[in-house]
């Protein structure tokens, strides 16, 4: 098992200047923690709710290791 921390990440389009569209590759920043052998998951983080659940049944508080999540 590896430590029990979430990352969270609010993507607000924008690298800089430059809309995320035209410089990242791949699906979603979420599908980045794959890389590092860990679960990726998007959430609306607009929904406290579903941030709440999503985060209470995987990854660190579930005894699970890290986890990137993406807003």
């Amino acid at each position: 098992m590896g430590a029990p921390i979430i990352f969270l990440c609010e993507n607000n389009q924008y690298a800089l200047s430059t809309a995320t569209t035209r410089t990242t590759a791949g699906e979603s920043i979420a599908a980045r923690a794959a890389a590092y052998a860990i679960p990726g998951v998007r959430v609306d983080g607009n929904d406290a709710l579903a941030v709440y659940e999503a985060v209470a049944q995987r990854g660190a508080p579930a005894g699970r290791g890290p986890t990137l999540w993406r807003r």
